[in-house]
């Protein structure tokens, strides 16, 4: 599962890579039939492809190392049933959920930016399951509708419409009409829609911890709401820009001064 996920969820994905993608979610799901499976890709891929596919994986694997660790450690804690409420996957989605709108100062967004590439998947992940569990023990219409819903809208939002994923969305594109959908179709729309839905996810998630009874993880998840939108007014969106712009201006003065500096000690050797 670790595999698959740093494959799929890595920048470099390309159509092509669905295929294997596949195989290692049936080779997590049933490990008996992995030789099996191997051998089916051997002779539909050919050797080359499959060699390549390796060394892809493993680059992958070199970047991305967190999140293979984060999704192996998830999916062993689902297999050996410690997973098992939606009480625990919620306070999972909400540390994912916390570290990805956590961006400001901006020295604490730079730190955190490899834990937030590899908690997405996990944010995925935690937040399906989450909405699965309930889903299967709603008593209510209402509930269960809620909780198809948010299923719905982590999977669009996370795998369909992910910015970094031009490859899978131009074929998403392919197999819809091209006007008679509104699909986003220029990488800032994609952003967009892609916050939306998972701000949505979060908002939905959180009615159902209500309905549950876990008023106290409720507020956690108000909270973090809460911060988003704070985030988003006119007010800090513009010092936030002034802040980046003003980042900006004191890294071009030090590179400057780097810069000064290697001359004048490149002048200074020349001389002795």
């Amino acid at each position: 599962m670790g595999l698959a996920a740093v494959c799929f969820w890595q920048k470099e994905f390309h159509i092509d890579d669905l295929l294997p993608v596949t195989l290692l979610l049936a080779g997590a799901a049933w490990p008996s039939l992995v030789p099996v499976m191997a051998g089916a890709f051997t002779l539909a891929a050919g050797l080359q492809r499959e060699m390549n596919f390796a060394s892809k994986l493993a680059s992958a694997w070199l970047k991305n190392w967190r999140m293979w660790v984060l999704v192996s450690s998830l999916f062993l804690c689902h297999q050996c049933s410690v997973l098992t409420e939606i009480r625990h996957f919620s306070i999972i989605v909400w540390v994912a959920g916390c570290v990805q709108l956590l961006r400001e100062p901006a020295q604490l967004k730079l730190w955190l930016r490899e834990w937030r590439i590899a908690l997405g998947p996990i944010y995925t992940m935690a937040a399906t399951g989450s909405f699965v569990v309930h889903a299967c023990t709603a008593t209510t219409v209402a509930g269960a509708s809620i909780a198809v819903l948010g299923v719905m809208v982590v999977v669009v939002a996370s795998i369909a419409l992910r910015p970094d994923n031009q490859e899978l969305d131009a074929a998403l594109l392919r197999w819809l009409p091209m006007k008679a959908t509104a699909w986003p179709r220029t990488f800032g729309s994609r952003a967009k829609c892609h916050g939306i839905l998972m701000v949505l996810s979060m908002v939905l998630l959180t009615l159902l911890l209500v309905a549950k009874g876990e008023h106290f993880l409720a507020c956690s998840f108000l909270g973090l709401l809460v911060m988003e939108g704070a985030r988003r007014t006119p007010s800090r969106r513009s010092a936030a820009a002034m802040g980046s712009r003003g980042a900006t201006v004191v890294l071009q003065n030090s590179s400057c001064q780097q810069g000064r500096t290697r001359s004048w000690v490149c002048w200074w050797l020349s001389i002795a």
